[in-house]
């Protein structure tokens, strides 16, 4: 389980699936002081019997099984789509080597936001972009 600070920013700012997280046993989360998103408390597993402490605000951070059950087609078709879009990060998912992702977790992060929401990740302003061009490849893009 990717528990990065890269990996924790990256669900920090995927406000699309925090809003869908309905807490299950053994789900991992960050906590954060208060609202604010800058203090993080610590990493924590949910556990029915403790709940959510409101005092502090959680951000939830999939595992890998759990991102892979956000796309809804079949097991098959679900792995040829993850691997045409690595492709198209001209990385290999045998390998998990694709430039800018550090885990699996990292990469199906990116590739559920890309699939749902048409987003990737902007390493650089660490932050999630719309992008309409489904061919738009990560190294394409730059800053005029």
């Amino acid at each position: 389980m990717d528990l990065s600070s890269k990996y924790i920013e990256m669900c920090v700012k995927a406000e699309e699936l925090r809003s869908e997280w309905e807490p299950r046993e053994g789900d991992f989360y960050a906590e954060f002081a208060g609202m604010k998103k800058d203090i993080l408390v610590g990493i924590a597993v949910f556990h029915k019997s403790k709940g959510l402490d409101p005092s502090y605000l959680q951000i939830w951070l999939p595992r890998q099984d759990q991102l892979q059950e956000m796309i809804p087609d079949g097991l098959a078709w679900k792995h040829v789509l993850f691997d045409e879009w690595i492709r198209e990060q001209k990385g290999n998912w045998l390998t998990g080597d694709v430039k800018g992702f550090e885990s699996f977790e990292q990469l199906w992060l990116a590739f559920v936001m890309w699939m749902k929401y048409r987003k990737v990740w902007d390493d650089e302003r660490k932050e999630w972009k719309v992008f309409e061009d489904y061919r738009m490849v990560k190294s394409d893009v730059k800053e005029e």
